[in-house]
């Protein structure tokens, strides 16, 4: 039995369903950033993103379906800190996003999976990992709205220069340029990497360590104090001691772990750990022969 002949989907009807999504939107929803990802550095061969950047943050409105709270596993603590994995669901009108987005993006043709959305009220990034454009299902036979399921967003040393103050900054504030200090000194001991080297009023976190036969570099970052040129910097774990007569602050950026305060969290340590003290013991020649070869 065919459906009742007197009642159409006109262009009309459906027209004013959108009208009044996007009026509901307007009224009941939050002002958010849609933040698309630039790619600059991508595998063509395994279709990976090496690098990409965030230049662009264009306010839109949303509708937030999260009532109570946020979807996810809230704050979780783990052996590797503590990891955030809150979930929310939003819906945006296709109409808003085609006059906010498009028009300026034109190769963006809906909300991306990978694009960001920034959520002013907790101050929070969001990552959108799924997009479903039937939800509402056909309302009088048309699709007006993008369902977008967004988990919070884990930095990966991707550039952001949006404009937007409260986005730059949480990343730029989490950069520290390195220093490279020329040394003189035959054989004063290596310093270790992520171990503190220190002067009186004065300490850094060493990066690198390059030992020569007559100068030695060493590359550090995070200072604090002001370092006295023709004084020995002391390594806190390993004793090395080296005299500086140079130093140069390079164009090389370190991000900040946003746990830890540190720019390798944790592979600093077990390199040190790995030098001091090693789980190993190979006096033996075969180590596994239990001393037979």
């Amino acid at each position: 039995m065919a459906v009742n002949p007197f009642f159409k989907f006109s262009k009309l009807d459906q027209k004013l369903v959108e009208d009044l999504t996007v009026e509901t939107i307007k009224v009941t929803g939050q002002d958010v950033l849609y933040i698309p990802r630039e790619y600059f550095k991508e595998d063509q061969i395994f279709g990976e993103d090496i690098q990409s950047r965030f230049k662009k943050a264009y306010s839109i409105e949303v509708y937030i379906q999260n009532i109570f709270a946020f979807d996810g596993q809230m704050d979780v603590i783990t052996k590797f800190g503590v990891i955030i994995t809150d979930r929310m669901t939003i819906q945006l009108a296709k109409r808003r996003f085609n006059e906010v987005v498009k028009t300026r993006e034109p190769e963006i043709l809906r909300p991306r999976e990978g694009d960001l959305i920034y959520f002013p009220l907790s101050g929070t990034i969001f990552e959108i990992n799924r997009l479903e454009d039937e939800v509402p299902f056909y309302q009088l036979g048309a699709l007006t709205c993008y369902t977008l399921t967004l988990e919070t967003f884990s930095y990966s040393h991707e550039e952001f220069d949006t404009g937007v103050t409260e986005i730059d900054s949480a990343t730029k504030d989490r950069q520290s340029f390195v220093r490279k200090y020329d040394l003189v000194g035959i054989d004063n001991g290596s310093y270790l990497p992520g171990e503190y080297v220190v002067q009186s009023g004065y300490t850094a976190t060493v990066q690198q360590f390059k030992k020569g036969f007559t100068y030695s570099s060493l590359f550090v970052f995070d200072e604090l104090g002001t370092y006295i040129v023709g004084a020995t910097l002391e390594g806190a774990s390993s004793s090395a001691g080296y005299t500086a007569f140079g130093t140069t602050l390079t164009n090389t950026i370190v991000q900040t772990d946003p746990i830890r305060e540190s720019s390798d969290g944790d592979n600093a340590a077990f390199e040190r750990d790995r030098l001091e003290d090693s789980l190993f013991n190979f006096d033996e020649t075969d180590p596994f022969s239990e001393g037979q070869y």
